[in-house]
């Protein structure tokens, strides 16, 4: 890899959920690792996970007022267009103070509005798409990119211009697998117990959170053990149902343990989540989100179930149907293992290096 000069500025765009996050984050770490001397910099929201996720991966961050359109009738929509002229401006009063030759943008709104602004200033556009569908943000902005990473070939067809390349959906280094027996010392569980691990993704999910609720006392009883991340926001709710053999938490610090204890794990399908199943190798139940743009977790979930690399499970039948699943598993560690295998075949554990080699390229190439 070329080196990164320190002279060179990128700026990174996009956050809300982890899945937005991450990626960039991956991306910054991977050549921050190669390139001490590089400071990354990132731009996000004020109210959501990446203004206090960044700024403790030691990085630079700064926040803009910026939110997406509430779907329904609510007098905080006025205030969108004075937020986005807002916005436009200091993102753009940031180019003219960082001078950035490259910035990546990973979809979400306030990637949006600071990709339109650094477009406008001059720089190069980076954008990173690792859902199956692409998000709005990805599809307005893609006419204007120099570059479009996406992690299926599926992506393609949606974007009508552009250079694209499919390069894989970064991951976060320091997620990684340990062995089982050391990993459930960490909750305080059996480790000959066969253990589920239930994600909401970063911000919790109601939806999962009552389909394990509702199964919660015949789960225990056949044998299982726990380890049940509900979100902060609905921490509330369901901390009291703990258990020596249920582990409830808001958040997971450190979500290579968690997997690393996991026999399969309940799951959202959003494609970041995925691609570290993938690099990790984790046995999955996915009950895609039906409330996100154009379906895309069903879609992503749907791609692998396919393969028979996950087990896909509609949100609508999941209450009747979970506790089943698990049991079938539970008998079938053969399965398990199938299931382990296949995901995996769909790894990409270059792609944080591959993404940030073409960055360095595109930052070091004169515009023609």
């Amino acid at each position: 890899m070329n080196n990164l000069s320190k002279k060179i500025n990128i700026i990174f765009a996009g956050g809300g959920t982890g899945g937005h996050l991450y990626p960039l984050l991956a991306i910054a770490d991977f050549l921050k690792s190669n390139n001490p001397e590089f400071n990354p910099i990132f731009v996000g929201a004020s109210d959501r996970l990446e203004a206090s996720v960044v700024p403790e991966a030691g990085y630079k961050f700064h926040s803009l007022w910026i939110s997406g359109i509430i779907r329904k009738i609510d007098l905080r929509n006025l205030l969108l267009p004075f937020k986005f002229i807002y916005s436009f401006l200091k993102s753009y009063f940031l180019c003219l103070y960082y001078s950035p030759k490259i910035v990546v943008g990973s979809g979400a709104y306030v990637a949006g509005v600071f990709c339109a602004a650094a477009k406008f200033y001059g720089a190069k556009l980076v954008l990173l798409e690792q859902n199956v569908t692409p998000g709005l943000t990805n599809k307005k902005l893609s006419p204007y990119a120099d570059l479009i990473v996406i992690s299926y070939d599926e992506s393609a067809k949606y974007f009508k211009s552009g250079n694209i390349r499919n390069l894989g959906n970064p991951i976060r280094h320091s997620v990684k697998i340990i062995p089982k027996a050391k990993a459930v010392k960490n909750f305080g569980l059996n480790e000959d117990r066969f253990t589920i691990l239930v994600l909401g993704g970063s911000l919790g999910s109601e939806a999962i959170n009552e389909i394990i609720f509702i199964n919660l006392d015949r789960i225990i009883t056949a044998g299982f053990q726990m380890i049940w991340q509900t979100g902060k926001s609905h921490i509330s709710r369901y901390s009291k149902f703990g258990s020596p053999k249920v582990k409830i938490l808001p958040y997971l610090d450190d979500v290579g343990i968690a997997l690393s204890s996991a026999d399969v794990v309940i799951s959202r399908a959003g494609a970041t989540t995925l691609a570290e199943f993938s690099a990790l190798q984790i046995a999955s139940i996915l009950i895609p989100s039906p409330y996100v743009t154009d379906n895309h977790q069903y879609k992503n979930a749907k791609l692998l179930s396919d393969t028979n690399a996950a087990m896909l499970l509609n949100e609508k039948d999941a209450k009747a149907n979970i506790f089943s699943i698990l049991l079938e598993l539970k008998k079938n560690p053969g399965k398990l293992e199938l299931l382990r295998k296949n995901i995996g075949e769909n790894a990409n554990p270059e792609a944080a290096s591959n993404i940030a080699s073409e960055i360095i390229e595109l930052a070091v190439r004169k515009k023609s």
